[in-house]
């Protein structure tokens, strides 16, 4: 079967129109399939919340059979006219564009391997060549983890979801990594602290986290690796530590700082 796609754009200056890939969706008759960047390796974009929340709206609309958008007329997916509904939503900074359609026959059994494909080749980016092997943040907070058998207590996984309360609505948060099986017993977020968004966007997280009550301060950590930074400023440690506990995964006593 024919299978057809949109691609998301974030336009980072709308009067330049300078866009960013940051998705597609895929549509084949009776199946629609997403997928989007993680917002905390998206650097380009400004208000980290703000794009969570049109990924979860849009990969909420793909989800279902049939979806009616303000006052059109309603489409199922087994319709073309689901990425015309789809394309509706689009508002300022984020838009729904055409891509075209997949030239390899697309089916509701392999609907999420042509998603893939497409997201490797049109919107994850390239990677230097120097820096093909060189292990992220993520990796080595993630290796960290394992070292210190936190990898193997029970719930443990990344993108933990945190669910906040909020009067008449709910809003799901992510953190980088988290264990716990009815609520979270642990939480962590990787933070360079020599970026600004980086540090709030974490601290962000932990105090809603706290305030609301889902986690103990002493159980939510910031992993910062010093060996990868020329300086760590004191200030920034004392700000994180307001909302978490600040550990340095390159420490040779880091593992002591985890109260697990």
């Amino acid at each position: 079967m024919t299978g057809q796609f949109l691609l998301a754009r974030y336009v980072s200056n709308l009067e330049r129109g300078e866009t960013k890939n940051i998705g597609v969706i895929v549509w084949t008759k009776g199946a629609v399939a997403s997928r989007f960047v993680a917002a905390d390796s998206a650097e380009f974009i400004e208000d980290r919340e703000n794009f969570e929340r049109w990924v979860a709206y849009w990969q909420d609309l793909c989800a279902q059979p049939r979806i009616q958008v303000f006052n059109d007329p309603p489409a199922t997916n087994k319709s073309a006219r689901f990425l015309k509904a789809l394309q509706s939503t689009q508002r300022g900074n984020y838009r729904l564009e055409p891509g075209g359609v997949v030239m390899d026959d697309v089916t509701p059994a392999n609907i999420n391997d042509a998603t893939s494909f497409l997201f490797s080749r049109i919107v994850a980016p390239i990677p230097l060549e120097a820096d093909a092997h060189a292990p992220t943040l993520t990796h080595r907070c993630l290796k960290f983890l394992q070292a210190a058998g936190v990898a193997a207590l029970a719930g443990f996984t990344q993108r933990y979801e945190v669910t906040l309360q909020f009067p008449g609505f709910k809003q799901e948060i992510h953190c980088d990594f988290g264990f716990g099986k009815q609520k979270p017993a642990g939480l962590f977020n990787r933070v360079n602290p020599s970026k600004e968004d980086s540090v709030t966007l974490a601290a962000g997280k932990f105090q809603s986290i706290i305030t609301q009550q889902l986690c103990e301060r002493e159980r939510c950590y910031s992993l910062y690796d010093s060996s990868e930074l020329d300086n760590v400023p004191e200030s920034t440690i004392l700000f994180l530590r307001t909302f978490s506990v600040p550990l340095d995964i390159a420490a040779p006593d880091a593992v002591q700082g985890l109260a697990i």
